[in-house]
């Protein structure tokens, strides 16, 4: 659980202001779903893996832009 805090800690430091809501799900077994404004950025049921924190920002400017040209 303290590394998916700190991941969130992370994310809303740098994009406080472009992010309206965004969803941190933690479950059993070490799942790890990551949404903004109900989209889904970054399952690691999908992956196997949990994201490098690199991989995860830029799944976030991705969103980010996606919902601006929406």
């Amino acid at each position: 659980m303290q590394r998916a805090t700190w991941t969130a800690a992370e994310i809303l430091s740098e994009y406080q202001h472009d992010i309206e809501s965004f969803e941190l799900q933690m479950g059993a077994g070490g799942d790890f779903e990551f949404s903004i404004d109900g989209r889904a950025i970054y399952s690691k049921r999908e992956t196997g893996e949990y994201p490098d924190i690199k991989v995860l920002k830029q799944a976030v400017v991705d969103a980010i832009e996606a919902l601006a040209t929406a």
